[in-house]
């Protein structure tokens, strides 16, 4: 079973913060918060995946989260 830690990616210039989980298929999973929230909200979900995990990732908006503000 892969980790549950994710690995933190800042992309253009730093304004744009994910969170990456690994996972153990050849598929990935975009995920996306809802307003007023940031990625850590997918934590419970990657915790309690059943069976095999694509690698999921989740970004944090602009303003949100470790994004830098808009």
């Amino acid at each position: 079973m892969p980790e549950t830690q994710p690995r933190q990616v800042l992309i253009a210039d730093d304004s744009l913060a994910l969170r990456i989980w690994d996972g153990d298929t050849d598929t990935a999973v975009l995920l996306i918060h809802g307003m007023g929230d940031c990625s850590w909200i997918w934590e419970p979900l990657v915790a309690a995946w059943p069976g095999p995990r694509p690698t999921l990732i989740a970004v944090d908006l602009p303003g949100h989260g470790d994004s830098a503000p808009v």
